[in-house]
């Protein structure tokens, strides 16, 4: 194990546990709510952002994903660099981790996880969690 390891791990697994939370209140939302088409952007006071809704529409899991990181792309100003995808057992949702400079907002490099899961319906809903970049063990642009 290289230096620091261990607080990547850390990193990495309280991103994934805080994305679940993000996806599992928005799956609660759309059951009460229609599909508005928007996404709900939250900005975190200690730093990072949210980005969390529904996908308008139908469409395949790699669309839903290309249609994600193209919001992501629109939202920091810079094209994510994705890690390797991770799909769940039964195939209704996907993740990856992706890397960015956030070119609007003073040109921070940024980390994040993107997940995106389908209903049995074939109505999607997405999130995307991304937090400052202090250090990364490929200079703070890949997400692996």
């Amino acid at each position: 194990m290289w230096p620091g390891e261990h607080r990547v791990i850390r990193i990495k697994t309280v991103l994934v546990v805080t994305l679940l939370n993000v996806v599992t209140v928005c799956a609660v939302a759309q059951q009460s709510a229609p599909a508005q088409g928007s996404f709900k952007v939250i900005d975190n006071p200690g730093g990072g952002q949210y980005m969390y809704g529904p996908l308008t529409g139908r469409g395949t899991m790699p669309e839903a994903i290309v249609y994600m990181l193209r919001q992501v792309h629109s939202y920091f100003g810079d094209r994510p660099e994705v890690g390797k995808f991770f799909q769940s057992r039964d195939g209704t949702s996907i993740a990856t981790f992706f890397a960015a400079t956030a070119k609007k907002q003073g040109d921070k490099p940024i980390q994040g996880l993107l997940i995106v899961a389908l209903a049995g319906d074939g109505s999607a809903s997405a999130a995307a969690i991304a937090a400052p970049s202090s250090a990364s063990p490929r200079g703070g642009k890949s997400p692996r």
